[in-house]
């Protein structure tokens, strides 16, 4: 089964994309700088799941 990363501002779902590659525990898991396209400075914290 593959990750789903989703990111989140404000209470609002930026993204949420399925990677091409698996996670794996104990495994780096790289994060595609596109996913975290629409964060904007002036916004409140920035959750990223997984």
């Amino acid at each position: 089964m593959r990750s789903r990363i989703t990111v989140r501002q404000d209470g609002r779902v930026l993204t949420r994309r399925t990677p091409a590659w698996p996670a794996a525990s104990g495994r780096v898991f790289p994060i595609p700088s596109a996913v975290l396209a629409g964060i904007t400075r002036t916004g409140g914290p920035v959750h990223i799941g997984l």
